[in-house]
């Protein structure tokens, strides 16, 4: 018998082998819905010796659950980027719109699918972390196409406090650069101190646009220390509290130094 049905969501074989003597003859279908919703389609089995037999498909196509969560898990001041994916079930090409609904996330504004099939096509991107409080946080990211399909991926972010970093190297009579970003989704005033008066920084105070990089200098003397070997310092970068959506005060990054004879 030849099978049949018009509703394009319906994936089954085109015919059907029946046994004789009113034996069992199975016949498996899938039904993959691009769009949520209740709806019929019609069935057919046509044989020239058995006739027509139709039958009525009550669908119902529920909400996708949601995607494998992102787990991030990064320092306050640092970024951690992951990659991940979706299937695209639908025969033709389309662009998902991606929106998260928290700022300390990003991702692209839109990630192109290619024609999909009955196992899925895969469409990658990215998302980004970069937290501006100490804490935990969630967001959900949500991915929707003009063919009706949806996708909703949970995300989870915890920020620890700054981590030290260093040590940098001075020789005596020159200076170094530390890379250094405001974090905070607004303009900070941060001040930076070094321990040991053989070090000194360029600027005691700066105001740093929110989220912006920022470049600290610092010089080594050396003249007072020659026949020492290395000169340890630190230099401790802080900020007075910033509301950012938890309580910021207190917070301070240290890079340790390490002058060295030139």
């Amino acid at each position: 018998m030849t099978a049949s049905c018009a509703n394009p969501d319906i994936l089954m074989p085109n015919s059907v082998d029946v046994p004789p003597n009113d034996q069992v003859c199975p016949f498996v279908l899938e039904y993959l819905p691009l769009k949520t919703g209740e709806t019929t389609a019609r069935l057919d089995f046509a044989s020239a010796d058995l006739g027509l037999y139709s039958y009525q498909l009550n669908l119902k196509a529920t909400p996708p659950h949601p995607e494998r969560p992102l787990q991030f898990r990064v320092h306050l001041g640092a970024t951690q980027t992951q990659g991940t994916r979706i299937l695209h079930y639908a025969k033709m090409k389309a662009e998902y719109v991606l929106k998260v609904d928290n700022p300390e996330f990003k991702c692209d504004r839109t990630v192109t699918a290619a024609p999909g099939s009955p196992s899925g096509t895969a469409a990658a991107f990215e998302v980004s972390y970069e937290p501006c409080s100490i804490g935990e946080c969630r967001a959900t990211l949500t991915l929707s196409a003009s063919t009706g399909d949806e996708y909703t991926v949970p995300l989870f972010g915890t920020c620890l406090p700054p981590k030290p970093q260093g040590p940098f190297i001075v020789k005596a009579g020159a200076n170094v650069v530390i890379p250094f970003r405001n974090p905070f989704a607004v303009a900070t005033n941060f001040t930076f101190q070094v321990d040991n008066p053989a070090f000194s920084v360029a600027k005691l105070t700066e105001s740093i646009k929110q989220r912006s990089s920022y470049r600290i200098l610092v010089s080594f003397d050396g003249s007072q220390t020659s026949g020492r070997g290395e000169v340890a310092a630190k230099l401790t970068v802080s900020c007075p509290h910033v509301t950012s959506g938890a309580d910021s005060s207190a917070v301070q990054w240290v890079f340790y130094l390490k002058g060295v004879s030139a």
